[in-house]
């Protein structure tokens, strides 16, 4: 496996491990030698998938009742 691509799945590793412990991903990352950009781009990944997951039916309503 190409060098690049495993430092990038350790790099997503360390991401997740970070989010679940409520841990800043972004310092956490560069602390293990991630660019910025890349730190940021995993956070970021992270916390919108959390959000998706977490939507629900309950929060579609209340948006489209804030809308109308």
């Amino acid at each position: 496996m190409e060098k690049n691509i495993k430092q990038k799945i350790e790099h997503y590793k360390i991401a997740i491990d970070a989010f679940k412990k409520n841990e800043n991903v972004i310092e956490t990352l560069m602390k293990h030698g991630a660019s910025k950009s890349e730190s940021i781009e995993l956070a970021y990944d992270l916390q919108a998938g959390e959000y998706t997951r977490n939507f629900n039916a309950l929060n579609l309503k209340r948006n489209t009742f804030c809308y109308k």
